[in-house]
């Protein structure tokens, strides 16, 4: 359905056959309207999100004592991948594929695990296609920044799988919410409740505020 109105808040309802769900396409007005909210939103939570996720990371440390949701947002917290979908499943491209992906859908076919070789470090290779068919191939290593921690959980997740197992299947979107909120600050008080989501918008503004400061110090501030 399209709107004969251009003003109109939802300017087209279509079914997306790949997802199985209805989707919406919105006004400019509202997108930017929608898009205020979000980043206000996190703004709330700005000033406990470095100290929250250094829980999420510091707590992961012995992965077998941990639970998949914690898995997945120290996973996430690590490398920046997105959630996923609330289904917790990737999605189906025409020709069969799975696209879509997110931390929460990750399937055992979609890494590869190389242990320590002599003097050559255990590794771990990601290789899926995420949010607008994105490819996603990066490769964390053992001892180097965090890849240990992502050899850890990823060599615990494997235990048993097949190659379509989901690598962190007791998992769902609320009990992964729930489990990112418990690593809020005691005494944290705001008002729009923390998402797992969030983990990767807070990481990418980071990432582009650094890499404005390394610009302005290199060519000098326009």
């Amino acid at each position: 359905h399209i709107s004969a109105d251009p003003e109109a808040p939802i300017q087209a309802v279509y079914w997306n056959p790949s997802e199985k769900k209805t989707r919406h396409i919105l006004s400019r007005k509202m997108e930017r309207i929608h898009d205020k909210k979000k980043w206000s939103d996190l703004r709330e939570h700005w000033d406990h999100f470095p100290i929250t996720i250094n829980a999420v990371i510091a707590g992961a440390a012995n992965v077998a004592e941990i639970n998949d949701s914690h898995r997945v947002l120290a996973l996430m917290s690590v490398t920046g991948f997105r959630h996923g979908d609330a289904k917790d499943e990737g999605k189906l491209r025409p020709d069969g594929e799975r696209t879509g992906i997110g931390t929460n859908a990750l399937q055992a076919q979609d890494v590869t695990l190389t242990e320590a070789d002599g003097d050559k470090p255990a590794s771990v290779r990601f290789y899926f296609s995420g949010k607008s068919d994105v490819l996603h191939d990066r490769t964390y290593t053992e001892g180097e920044g965090n890849g240990s921690l992502v050899v850890n959980i990823i060599r615990e997740a494997l235990k048993g799988k097949e190659s379509t197992n989901r690598l962190f299947p007791n998992t769902t979107e609320e009990k992964n919410r729930d489990t990112f909120r418990s690593f809020v600050p005691e005494g944290v008080k705001t008002t729009n409740k923390l998402k797992p989501k969030d983990i990767r918008s807070y990481l990418g503004t980071m990432a582009a505020r650094k890499e404005i400061q390394r610009y302005i110090k290199e060519v000098g501030n326009p």
